[in-house]
């Protein structure tokens, strides 16, 4: 697209990285069941370098980890979300699935298989139950220059919010 085009990133990492902040604040104020990390990984679209360098210089052992939530493009879930991994983090899947069920939080929790699509991925590698979420709605603008502030909409942001807040205290 040449030396002008710019990808704001609005939908695809600005949402996810504001469902972590709203998270973050949330377990601030109500203190989890177990310890809750949450870490910001750089690099991803470059080849999982902050994922990549996580995993291989833990800040505590990776066996530890009960499992790690990837979250991003959470910028309209007005159709619900997807869980990459789901078939391998089976249990984990199952959890999501009843929860939303019981709260009806979300239109539908898809499953999807391993993929090595973003930072969860060598968390799985390295044996870590780990899933990825991402939202299904929307335009659609993924990795181009219309993926702006403005053409978010945040269907459902609160939603998925409670979904994850659900999940995390019943892992």
């Amino acid at each position: 697209m040449g030396n002008e085009a710019i990808f704001k990133g609005g939908s695809d990492n600005a949402s996810g990285v504001s469902m972590l902040l709203y998270l973050a604040k949330y377990f601030t104020e109500h203190k989890p069941r177990c310890n809750v990390a949450f870490i910001l990984f750089s690099g991803e679209e470059a080849g999982l370098i902050g994922s990549s360098f996580y995993t291989q210089n833990p800040m505590f052992p990776l066996r530890q980890i009960k499992c790690v939530v990837n979250i991003d493009i959470m910028g309209n879930a007005e159709k619900g979300i997807t869980v990459v991994n789901g078939e391998s983090c089976r249990k984990e899947f199952d959890l999501l699935q009843t929860i939303n069920k019981e709260k009806n939080y979300l239109p539908e929790v898809k499953i999807r298989g391993q993929a090595a699509i973003s930072d969860h991925y060598l968390f799985s590698e390295s044996g870590v139950p780990a899933i990825f979420i991402y939202s299904n709605g929307g335009q659609g603008y993924y990795h181009d220059v219309f993926d702006t502030a403005e053409n978010l909409m945040l269907t459902r942001f609160e939603e998925v919010a409670a979904l994850l807040i659900d999940f995390a205290s019943k892992i």
